[in-house]
C-alpha cells in the first residue's frame, strides 16, 4: 500500500517542489497552515507529515505539540522543514515531538532517504506494538482463564460441603456469579426435583422453562441465554457474552465442568439417600429380630417352668397313689427306676434349653455389634426430605 504523506509548506513554490519530489512515490497531500494541517487530520488518515517550522499564525512547533496531544494522531511522526538547522532549533523540534529535522533547500535523494527509514521505522513499531499487545492479551487471558478454573476448583470444594440437593443448588449459582453471570438451575433427583433462582425458588414460568430445556442438548443457545443440561443438572445463563466468541467459549468449557461435578455430587447425595434408607430398614430389621429373639427366649423360660410344675405335680401324685395300687416290690422298685430316670432326663433337657438360652443371648449380642452406628448423613438423609 503506498503510503498517505501530508506536508505542511505555505511557500507555494516550496510547496510544489515538495509535490514533485514526492508524487512518484507516495501519496501526497500538501496544506498551507498548521490549522489546515490539524483539520486535515481529523478528516483522513496519513502515515507521516513533513511540517514547516515557519508558518503564519500557528508555527510548526505549536502544530507538532498539538498533534502529539491527540490520542487519535499523536502515533503520527513529524519530519520539520526549515531554513534553520541550529542545534537550538532542532532541540525545540525535538521537545515538540518530532522525529527529524531536514533543512531548506530540500535534497531529493535526502528527503526519500528520510521519508523511507522513518516509515519502515514506523511498520517496525506497529509490528512490535502488535506483538506487545499479543503478548500482553495473551497473558490476560491466562490469567483470567487461571482465576476461572480457580472458581470452579472453589466450587467443587464447596459442593462436598453440601447435604441437601436444594443446598447444592444455591452453591452453584453463588459460582455462576463469581463468573459475573445470572441464572436459573435445576436439580433432578431420585428424590424430587429442586428449581432456583437468586432470590430462592423458581417462578412457575422459570421451572416450566427448565422442563422444557433439559431434554434439550448438551449446550443451547436461546437467543441471549444459554442452556447447559447434564442428566441430573439444567443451568439457564440470562446473560452469556456471546458477542465476545473467545470469553464466550471460555466460559462455556469452565461451566461445563462445574456442572459435570455437581451432576456427579448429586448423583453421591442420591447414594447417601439410598444407603441410608437401606441402613434404616436394616436398623428395623434387626430390631425386630431381636425383639422377637427375647420373646423366644421368655416364652423357652416360661414353658421350663410350666413343665416343671406338670412334673413334680405328677410325681408327688403318684408318690401318693403307689401305696393305694397294692404293688409288690419288684413293681414298686421298677416305677421308682422310671420316676426317677424322667427326672434325669427332665434336669438334661432343662440343662439343653439354658444352652439354647445362652445361645439366643449370644445371636441377640452379635446382632448388636453388627447394626450399623448412626451416620450425619445416613442416620437422618437429606435426600428423603424434598
Amino acid at each position: 500500500m503506498v503510503a498517505r504523506i501530508l506536508a505542511v509548506e505555505d511557500n507555494p513554490t516550496q510547496a510544489k517542489i515538495l509535490d514533485l519530489l514526492l508524487r512518484d512515490h507516495y501519496t501526497t497531500v500538501v496544506v498551507a497552515s498548521a490549522e489546515a494541517c490539524l483539520l486535515r487530520l481529523q478528516q483522513e488518515a496519513f502515515d507521516l507529515i513533513l511540517l514547516d517550522v515557519n508558518l503564519p499564525g500557528m508555527n510548526g512547533y505549536e502544530a507538532c505539540r498539538r498533534i502529539k496531544a491527540d490520542s487519535g494522531i499523536r502515533h503520527l511522526p513529524v519530519i520539520f522543514i526549515s531554513v534553520n538547522c541550529s542545534n537550538e532549533d532542532r532541540l525545540q523540534g525535538f521537545d515538540a515531538g518530532g522525529f527529524d529535522y531536514l533543512n531548506k533547500p530540500i535534497v531529493k535523494e535526502e528527503l526519500l532517504r528520510k521519508i523511507a527509514i522513518l516509515l519502515e521505522y514506523q511498520e517496525e513499531k506497529l509490528r512490535m506494538q502488535s506483538h506487545a499487545d499479543y503478548a500482553v492479551s495473551t497473558a490476560m487471558t491466562a490469567m483470567t482463564s487461571a482465576a476461572e478454573q480457580g472458581l470452579v476448583l472453589q466450587f467443587m470444594k464447596a459442593s462436598f460441603a453440601c447435604q441437601h440437593q436444594k443446598d447444592l443448588a444455591d452453591a452453584i449459582l453463588h459460582a455462576v456469579r463469581q463468573f459475573g453471570l445470572d441464572g436459573i438451575v435445576q436439580i433432578r433427583s431420585d428424590y424430587g426435583i429442586w428449581s432456583r433462582n437468586a432470590e430462592g425458588g423458581c417462578t412457575p414460568l422459570e421451572v416450566s422453562v427448565l422442563a422444557n430445556v433439559c431434554h434439550a442438548g448438551r449446550v443451547v443457545d436461546l437467543k441471549q441465554r444459554t442452556a447447559i443440561n447434564y442428566p441430573r443438572v439444567t443451568l439457564i445463563l440470562r446473560n452469556m457474552p456471546t458477542e465476545d466468541a473467545e470469553r464466550y467459549g471460555r466460559l462455556k468449557d469452565h461451566l461445563n465442568m462445574l456442572l459435570e461435578g455437581a451432576d456427579a455430587r448429586v448423583m453421591a447425595l442420591d447414594m447417601d439417600s439410598y444407603l441410608a434408607a437401606e441402613a434404616r430398614r436394616l436398623l428395623d430389621a434387626i430390631k425386630s429380630i431381636s425383639e422377637t429373639l427375647v420373646g423366644v427366649s421368655r416364652k423357652t423360660q416360661e414353658l421350663h417352668a410350666s413343665y416343671g410344675t406338670v412334673f413334680d405335680a405328677m410325681a408327688r401324685e403318684l408318690e401318693t397313689c403307689i401305696p393305694l395300687l397294692e404293688l409288690n416290690r419288684h413293681q414298686e422298685a421298677m416305677l421308682d427306676d422310671l420316676l426317677r430316670e424322667a427326672s434325669e432326663a427332665y434336669v438334661a433337657l432343662a440343662g439343653q434349653e439354658s444352652a439354647v438360652d445362652k445361645e439366643l443371648m449370644g445371636a441377640m449380642e452379635s446382632l448388636q455389634k453388627i447394626a450399623p452406628q448412626r451416620h450425619p448423613t445416613l442416620g437422618d438423609p437429606a435426600g428423603l426430605r424434598p
